[in-house]
C-alpha cells in the first residue's frame, strides 16, 4: 500500500513519479528540473528522456552517504 501524506497542497494532476523505496507519489519532474527529494532520503534527478539518476543523501547535513 502506498504511503499517505497529508498536505494542504492540491492533488497532483498529470503524470506522476513514484519512489521505488517507499512508494510515495510526486509530480513527474521535467527534464533537467530540480530533483525529486523523497522523504525517505532518496533523490531522483531526471537527466532527460525519462532517465533518472538516484542518490541517497542523509537527512542531517545533506551530504551523500558513503
Amino acid at each position: 500500500m502506498p504511503a499517505i501524506t497529508y498536505s494542504a497542497a492540491p492533488p497532483i494532476t498529470g503524470p506522476t513519479f513514484t519512489c521505488k523505496r517507499c512508494r510515495r507519489v510526486y509530480a513527474y519532474p521535467s527534464d533537467s528540473a530540480k530533483p525529486v527529494r523523497c522523504e525517505c532520503g532518496w533523490w531522483y534527478y531526471n537527466t532527460g528522456g525519462g532517465r533518472f539518476v538516484e542518490e541517497y543523501k542523509t537527512r542531517i547535513g545533506g551530504a551523500p552517504a558513503t
